[in-house]
């Protein structure tokens, strides 16, 4: 199935509108689901900057990781307008990446992106 994470599969987080959806802390509420995956905008860990979040690139930075990667997860809020998630949505095209699914929780959707033509 398109929604099994697997190990080598990227995690893009939207921008964070409030502090539950700080990307940090999705990581650690949800190891067993995001450890394994890449994720793009990482750099550095808060735990490793001792601050409570971490330190992150743009979308943009992270389009050549992107393009290298099978599948791609894109954890973004609900709440967030069409102008807040363009920028990220530019980047997963520009990675050669398309929307195959969506999942829609009550404040969190996740969407499956693929390599364009496979």
């Amino acid at each position: 199935s398109e929604r099994n994470a697997a190990p080598g599969d990227g995690i893009l987080y939207s921008t964070p509108i409030d502090y539950r959806t700080w990307p940090s802390l999705i990581g650690l509420m949800h190891p067993d689901a995001v450890g394994d995956l890449v994720d793009v905008t990482l750099l550095v860990p808060g735990r490793d900057r001792a601050d409570l979040f971490d330190e992150r690139s743009t979308s943009a930075d992270a389009v050549p990781l992107m393009a290298e990667l099978p599948r791609v997860f894109y954890v973004r809020s609900r709440a967030l307008a069409d102008a807040d998630v363009a920028d990220d949505l530019a980047a997963l095209h520009d990675a050669g990446l398309v929307r195959a699914e969506t999942w829609e929780g009550r404040l969190t959707a996740v969407e499956t992106w693929v390599r364009a033509g496979g």
